[in-house]
């Protein structure tokens, strides 16, 4: 299915061209997993030689565990030499079952789409971005569809949400917006499976909202600034409960459905016009993504408002050798620094001590031992946490 499965033995053909002006012999290629889940069971292969502009491939044979992680980034290290010191190299990922995150941005203006990528990039998921829904949705364990606000939305079609439908019938997650999609537009076979009853049209009173107490959203609270504030008010039906409503005047913008089989997400908000305040919408991702089982690195190292630390910065990043992070605290407080790897495992200690208020300097020297990949810097204080990506090539 062109893609990597836990459990599965696969083909990856790497095809490599001679951009240069002269021939290259005896060319040979390495492939290396930067994965401790997957292995590359070919060694070194021969692409025999290349003519200046000619290409050439050869299929190496790889094996994912059982229990790699779904969605999990798989990284790959392709090293190339050939005759009298020729060489080259490239390093690329592959993610392993599902693809977390869908974004499907039907919105003629991309006012959440871009925010969705950003949190998903901050937070270590998976996800791609595309303008139309695709024709095989089940690649995706999750799909975000954004469809704007008046005048530039976008009204989902018949086929659009038979397509929806189906997706969910097979067990998939989808998260829906749109400001006139509950209540004013005409209703698809996808719509009644998020248990929403569109009450009524919306009368420019979108304000600020509020997360519910006692539900998956407790505690979350965001100004908004949308597009615009004309924002159907929906009920929530059966099983289904209010993530979050609107505070003056009072009714429901975000509505969450666990039908069983599959759960599903329904807010006449737009994601993208929540401000990031008290709450980020970082937290908001985390909380849509926990109710869909979706994983990213908040699962290992949980995040925490409030920390001292006002500045975290690491420099270079990417690095190759060496690199430090500079570490700014307001208050005097007790550091605990770790590096871990992408999927939350502790490989290295910092510093564990108390520290006084202002700048400090943390030597990320091992970085010049540790393989390529991902890492991530964790910083834990007596008040939260913080966490850096720290991007390791060689």
């Amino acid at each position: 299915n062109g893609k990597l499965d836990p459990g599965e033995d696969a083909s990856i053909i790497m095809t490599i061209e001679n951009t240069g002006t002269s021939d290259a012999a005896d060319v040979n290629g390495l492939l290396a997993s930067l994965s401790p889940y997957v292995s590359v069971n070919s060694g070194s292969l021969g692409f025999g030689n290349l003519a200046a502009g000619s290409f050439a491939s050869q299929s190496y044979e790889v094996s994912v565990g059982n229990d790699t992680p779904a969605g999990h980034s798989a990284g790959f290290e392709f090293d190339i030499s050939a005759y009298q010191g020729v060489s080259g190299n490239g390093s690329f990922f592959l993610v392993v079952g599902q693809i977390p995150v869908l974004i499907v941005d039907l919105d003629g203006n991309n006012n959440s789409a871009d925010a969705m990528m950003q949190c998903c990039d901050n937070l270590g998921v998976g996800a791609e971005m595309v303008s139309t829904i695709p024709n095989d949705l089940n690649l995706y364990s999750s799909v975000f569809i954004c469809l704007g606000v008046y005048p530039d939305n976008h009204v989902l079609n018949s086929q659009e949400g038979d397509a929806l439908a189906d997706y969910l019938n097979e067990g998939g997650n989808i998260y829906l917006e749109g400001a006139d999609t509950w209540a004013f537009d005409t209703q698809t076979s996808v719509h009644p499976m998020f248990s929403i009853n569109g009450d009524e049209d919306g009368n420019g009173d979108m304000s600020d909202v509020k997360g519910q107490d006692g539900t998956i959203a407790a505690d979350l609270e965001y100004e908004y600034s949308g597009d615009n504030n004309y924002m159907d008010h929906i009920l929530p039906l059966g099983q289904a409960f209010t993530m979050f409503k609107n505070l003056s005047p009072s009714y429901n913008c975000m509505i969450a459905n666990d039908a069983g089989s599959y759960k599903t997400v329904g807010a006449s908000l737009e994601f993208g016009g929540l401000d990031d305040g008290s709450s980020t919408k970082d937290e908001l991702m985390i909380v849509i993504l926990d109710f869909f089982g979706i994983e990213g690195i908040w699962t290992a190292l949980p995040e925490a408002p409030g920390s001292a630390v006002s500045g975290l910065n690491i420099f270079p990043n990417p690095v190759n050798d060496h690199s430090q992070a500079i570490l700014k605290l307001d208050v005097a407080t007790h550091v605990d620094a770790g590096l871990y790897t992408g999927e939350g495992k502790k490989i290295l200690s910092l510093a564990s001590e108390e520290m006084d208020k202002g700048t400090h300097v943390l030597s990320l020297r091992e970085t010049a031992t540790l393989p390529q990949g991902l890492y991530l810097l964790k910083i834990s204080t007596n008040t939260g946490h913080e966490t850096r990506k720290l991007v390791v090539v060689h």
